[in-house]
């Protein structure tokens, strides 16, 4: 499974609610009051199947409600986020 990442300019983390440590893990993220930003790092296994399949899926595990969402790279997230990058720098890839 994909596991969230901190990142340079991740400025915040949301924690696991008291007694649920053990199935949610912290999820740490940039956040500006207009958008929040985390960063995922995909396992091997899921990193090929995204190369083979050029597909993405996403879950929101509420149920009911579905929040706007935006996948995609680092540059693009700056560019929507419409930072600077005195906050969330620009990500190198590796």
């Amino acid at each position: 499974m994909a596991t969230a990442v901190p990142f340079e300019g991740s400025n915040f983390t949301f924690t696991a609610p008291k007694g649920d440590e053990d199935r949610v893990r912290d999820l740490p993220c940039f956040i500006n009051g207009n958008a929040i930003v985390t960063c995922w790092e995909l396992t091997p296994e899921e990193f090929a199947s995204v190369v083979a399949t050029g597909k993405i899926w996403v879950s929101q595990l509420s149920g009911r409600s579905f929040y706007p969402m935006l996948v995609s790279n680092a540059p693009t997230i700056r560019e929507v986020v419409a930072d600077t990058g005195k906050t969330f720098p620009r990500q190198e890839r590796e």
